[in-house]
């Protein structure tokens, strides 16, 4: 992370927008930290830096907020399949 931050403030520093685009396992093991980083530099940056990761099917890029939506349905969806096993 620490490698990732100063990269980041190089280029933004500099007045320069940034896309940060992570490889999908690591955006997933490391989502909360990721998702501390972006916030924090939205804020001090404004919309000077995205990060993105990469739809495979379709040959895109998927914005971070967009993940996060995704993961925050697959966790829903889980925990109700989970709850109706226990009834």
């Amino acid at each position: 992370m620490l490698k990732l931050r100063k990269t980041i403030e190089s280029r933004l520093s500099k007045g320069l927008k940034l896309w940060v685009v992570i490889p999908n396992p690591q955006l997933m093991l490391f989502l909360r930290d990721l998702a501390k980083l972006r916030s924090i530099y939205r804020r001090k940056y404004l919309d000077s830096i995205e990060f993105f990761t990469l739809d495979v099917y379709h040959k895109k890029l998927i914005p971070f907020p967009e993940v996060i939506e995704r993961v925050k349905q697959l966790t829903e969806t889980r925990e109700k399949s989970s709850s109706n096993q226990i009834m």
